[in-house]
């Protein structure tokens, strides 16, 4: 039993004409959403009208994802994906136009959503968005020093700074060819991949890779920084990832019945849920402790003598092992619970890590407590299947919830709790 009645959405927004498959706010007051079509629309939530429309993939694909990335020094950009086989940059523009600054093709033709991840970059720097996805390309000691650091991705909805005294770069996590392989992509040169993350190091056949999250994480040292990454697999396993020991995932554990279909890590990091094909939601506490200073200096000088001998495989896989097990294995299962209806195809937190709401196959939109870990309420209107949840990016926004579903429609919610 639902300890809060459900409301009814304050704002139904209508124009698209086929299923609404993503939705990414750029503001409090700008909500994208995108369809089967390859369209995207931008809506003042204010006035509850379209302000911009936008074709970013074609009507065969359709717009599968899009994530607006804050860069440093820069305007607005929106990450987009289709069943294309390509990942796209955007720039949002003051008059809300967009223009494709570059694109990757990692060759996958899933439904799975790749997840972006800003990162702080010390050897180079970009003051403008063309700059930060058209740096030309780099070396392999550039890639190198690359692999050692990122910092903490700048909070939705926080002041982007005009002028920084060191240059951030952003990834993007996303399907390879090979959809069991994770694939990550440094967007400043746009064609550069700078890990691939293959699951069947596990020893085990996990099948294709379904839902993908990165975000970055600090360590010990100024320039210890590295991404995590939490996947989940046609089988039901979810795996994390430090993307400084690409070899094997720091924990791989087969949670799920039925294809894990969404997951979502918490703003301060932690902590992650994932969604299935099944009934189940399950949530996570994620740890990754780094090698001591003395391992990490050794990784750095073997990598770099390996590197520059050529070494062959063996010695690849070698440094490989060495580099996993330096890593603690430490996610754990902290509560799975049972929800009334198979089915969950997105969950997403609230910036301030309060709320989590699901989209689920029944059409319903869910709320639980992130604290007891509990649900919260169920919102009912969507007629077909929701698609999307996304709340807008600061907490101040009337806890503004949206949501998207096949039934061509997208609602707004306040939630207040």
């Amino acid at each position: 039993q639902m300890s809060v009645a459900s409301p009814l959405p304050t704002t139904i927004l209508r124009g698209h004409t086929t299923d609404v498959q993503c939705l990414t706010f750029l503001s409090d007051q700008l909500l994208c959403s995108g369809d089967a079509s390859g369209e995207l629309r931008i809506w003042d939530v204010d006035v509850q009208r379209p302000v911009a429309t936008h074709r970013l993939h074609d009507q065969q694909t359709g717009v599968l994802s899009a994530q607006h990335v804050l860069l440093p020094n820069c305007t607005s950009n929106i990450m987009s994906s289709g069943r294309d086989g390509t990942v796209r940059v955007w720039q949002v523009r003051d008059d809300l136009s967009v223009s494709q600054m570059c694109e990757v093709q990692p060759g996958s033709y899933t439904f799975c959503r790749p997840s972006a991840c800003l990162g702080h970059l010390p050897e180079q720097t970009s003051s403008s968005p063309e700059e930060a996805c058209q740096q030309p390309q780099r070396t392999a000691d550039d890639d190198d020093m690359q692999r050692q650091g990122v910092t903490d991705m700048q909070q939705a909805g926080s002041s982007v700074p005009r002028r920084a005294a060191a240059a951030s770069g952003w990834y993007v996590a996303c399907i390879a060819q090979d959809a069991s392989v994770i694939d990550v992509w440094d967007m400043r040169g746009c064609q550069s991949r700078v890990a691939s993350l293959a699951v069947a190091a596990t020893g085990r056949a996990r099948g294709m890779c379904m839902a993908v999250q990165a975000r970055p994480i600090a360590c010990h040292g100024a320039a210890e920084h590295a991404l995590e990454i939490i996947s989940g697999y046609e089988d039901g396993s979810i795996a994390y990832w430090d993307t400084r020991w690409p070899a094997q995932p720091l924990a791989c554990i087969h949670a799920h019945t039925e294809p894990v279909m969404c997951l979502a890590m918490s703003p301060g990091g932690g902590q992650a849920v994932s969604g299935a094909a099944d009934d189940q939601l399950c949530w996570w506490k994620l740890q990754s402790s780094p090698p001591s200073p003395g391992q990490a200096v050794a990784m750095v000088h073997h990598h770099a003598a390996t590197s520059a001998q050529q070494a062959d495989v063996e010695g690849c896989q070698q440094l490989e092992e060495v580099q996993g097990q330096a890593a603690q294995r430490t996610m754990k299962r902290s509560k799975q619970m049972t929800i009334n209806s198979s089915g969950l195809a997105d969950v997403a937190y609230r910036p301030d890590g309060r709320l989590l709401a699901s989209a689920g196959w029944d059409g319903k939109v869910r709320l639980f407590s992130t604290k007891r870990k509990e649900p919260l309420a169920v919102l009912r209107y969507h007629t077909g299947q929701a698609t999307s949840v996304c709340f807008a990016p600061s907490i101040n926004a009337k806890g503004l919830l949206a949501s998207a579903s096949r039934d061509h429609t997208v609602a707004l919610w306040h939630m207040y709790a």
